[in-house]
């Protein structure tokens, strides 16, 4: 039988626009505003390129116990070092993923899945019967420890970002079961549209890749490759986050570039800071590694370092995972420290189908696929491709981060009293939550200056 395309899309950037699945009327803005959109005439009488669909089912904050938030975490960290490994072919010399991004748009696809599509699912993602929760949690935390924009410039020197949201795009010719739409509306406050894809599907991708890069200050652009929605495109799932903050200590750019080594022995020059402050270390001498955490604004959030001696880079790389990122988390201990870094940006881009099936996500992307608690046309469902995106900048002022995430169901066819540690060779390094220690991005610099 021919498999009908849906796509699910999640950009981890700033997501303003979308309208939340709840019936709480906090979204007249982005109603009024899509509400222009009727084949784009703004003609009522005409039938409506998008609509806003209410839902009856309210958002629910979740109440998970440590444990369980403890273990999924764990999971979130070896499924960012898994897909790096797996797609290690694919990536440039400097590259980051965000995990939070892609578990939040497939969990609310597995939340359609049954069967073998389910459990493949379950054991590729580390996901569990808390899952849904776990993300509801991590998503109430990020917008506690979100700080309101206000369009000055002392803010966007010195306010500190964190938003999230899902939205759901649904084709009115599908029946879409309401306990998957009522799950997303009560866990992920998910903003329902309907979508009419068959009429045209290039303004179906370009609206939602104008909508992501909008929502990730055009951090994130052609989210959606050419091609990639079709007449019989069905569904379009987005996740988004945007993160902006800058440092809670005083960094310094220095004058003079510095030198970084790269894994081949070469030198390359690059722009070079420096902050001297009390920060969380450890070093571990047998594994041949050492790490710190730098905090951000308010200290909601935090960038890890982790700094591989020479020649243990492929060891540490191999070594990652959620048991090896809570045993560096255990190990710190507050010591002065005179860091020196340089400063980086770049984008990845990567297709995420061949690592997830390498992991052992098969079923979803095969003719076999099972999505009946999604729609009552299920068998008609399966995944194409999986799309992601994402945008990493450090300098002077902080950090800046975005990803996006485009699930494509298609039809089948030594210590002292001041501890100097300078990262002018290959390094990783993670943003995370501080509280729950949840990785929003993972990443790492083999060559700083390779800038973009």
């Amino acid at each position: 039988m021919r498999k009908t395309s849906f796509i699910l899309g999640l950009s981890l950037l700033l997501a303003s626009a979308p309208i939340v699945a709840c019936s709480d009327g906090d979204n007249d803005d982005n109603n009024s505003n899509n509400s222009s959109n009727n084949n784009g005439n703004g003609n009522s009488d005409k039938k409506e390129f998008v609509k806003f669909v209410n839902s009856s089912a309210e958002y629910v904050k979740a109440s998970i116990d440590e444990d369980s938030l403890s273990s999924f975490v764990n999971g979130q960290y070896d499924l960012n070092f898994e897909i790096l490994r797996a797609a290690a072919d694919d990536l440039n010399d400097n590259a980051m993923i965000s995990t939070f991004s892609i578990q939040a748009a497939l969990a609310m696809t597995w939340a359609g899945a049954d069967g073998k599509t389910a459990t493949e699912m379950a054991s590729t993602l580390h996901f569990d019967s808390k899952t849904h929760e776990a993300l509801n949690k991590i998503n109430g935390l990020l917008a506690e420890g979100n700080k309101e924009a206000v369009e000055t410039e002392a803010y966007r020197i010195d306010a500190a970002e964190i938003k999230t949201s899902n939205n759901l795009y649904l084709a009115p010719q599908y029946t879409w079961q309401s306990d998957w739409l009522d799950l997303l509306a009560k866990e992920y406050k998910t903003g329902v549209y309907e979508m009419d894809f068959a009429s045209d599907p290039e303004k179906a991708r370009t609206y939602i890749n104008k909508t992501v890069s909008d929502d990730t200050h055009e951090r994130i652009t052609d989210l959606l490759p050419n091609n990639s929605i079709t007449a019989r495109t069905r569904a379009v799932i987005t996740n988004a986050i945007y993160f902006k903050s800058p440092w809670q200590s005083t960094v310094h750019s220095i004058k003079m570039p510095m030198s970084f080594k790269k894994l081949d022995n070469s030198t390359v020059d690059a722009s070079a800071l420096e902050t001297e402050s009390k920060f969380e270390y450890m070093k571990d001498d047998a594994k041949g590694f050492q790490a710190l955490s730098v905090p951000l604004r308010d200290a909601d959030f935090k960038i890890m370092f982790i700094l591989p001696d020479e020649n243990k880079f492929n060891d540490i790389e191999d070594s990652l995972n959620g048991s090896f990122i809570s045993s560096i988390f255990a190990a710190y201990s507050t010591k002065t420290v005179s860091l020196s870094f340089p400063g980086f940006s770049y984008h990845t881009s990567l297709q995420l189908s061949k690592p997830l099936k390498a992991l052992g996500m098969k079923d979803a992307f095969s003719v076999n696929a099972d999505f009946s608690k999604l729609t009552v046309e299920a068998n008609e469902l399966s995944i194409d491709e999986v799309y992601h995106k994402t945008f990493i900048g450090v300098d002077e002022k902080g950090i800046e981060a975005a990803a996006a995430t485009a699930v494509v169901v298609a039809e089948n066819s030594a210590p002292s009293d001041i501890i100097s540690v300078t990262l002018n060779r290959p390094f990783y390094y993670v943003i995370y939550e501080n509280e729950t220690h949840s990785p929003l991005f993972v990443g790492r610099v083999l060559d700083p200056s390779k800038q973009d």
